[in-house]
Order: structure tokens, then C-alpha cells, then sequence
């Protein structure tokens, strides 16, 4: 599995856009930065702590505001760190 670089990610330093949002993993796309609320961020770290032992490619399901997202554990790289675990958060393309 290749790094991904395009991501909206949970760290412990908080939630980062580390690319432009659409990118997809089959039916899914990753959430614009808009679309991300404060309640999304939170879950997302929740899963990163909760998750953490998981392998990645894990898919958590989570759900906000009436709607269904997935949290997807992934490597993911920013300049500060290198490589690291994170979590994308993916809605349905359809949404």
C-alpha cells in the first residue's frame, strides 16, 4: 500500500488537509475541508486513539449530523513527521 497523499487526517497534533479533497478509494471520497465539522474532527481522533493497534486499511464506520461517514486508517506523510498512521474521512460519492 503507497502512501497517501491527499487526505483529511486525524493526528495527535489535530486534523490536517494534507490534499485537495475528492480524492477517492472506490465508491468513497474523501471530505472537503468545509464539510468537516467539529464533531467529525473528534471522532476522527477517537478512532485513531481506539484504532490504533488496527491494521491499516481498517474502515471504522461513524456517523454525524444523520449521515454515515467511514474513518479509514492509512499511512499518510507530512513534512514534520514523515510518515505516520492517520485517519481519512470518507463519505459515499453519491452524498
Amino acid at each position: 500500500m503507497g502512501v497517501v497523499r491527499s487526505a483529511l487526517i486525524a493526528g495527535a497534533a489535530g486534523l490536517f488537509v494534507v490534499c485537495a479533497a475528492g480524492y477517492r478509494h472506490g465508491d468513497l471520497r474523501v471530505l472537503d475541508e468545509r464539510e468537516v465539522t467539529a464533531e467529525l474532527r473528534a471522532k476522527a481522533v477517537d478512532v485513531l486513539e481506539k484504532y490504533s493497534a488496527e491494521p491499516l486499511g481498517t474502515e471504522v464506520p461513524i456517523e454525524s449530523g444523520g449521515h454515515h461517514y467511514v474513518a479509514r486508517l492509512e499511512q499518510h506523510w507530512d513534512a514534520q513527521r514523515g510518515p505516520h498512521r492517520g485517519v481519512t474521512l470518507y463519505t459515499s460519492v453519491t452524498k
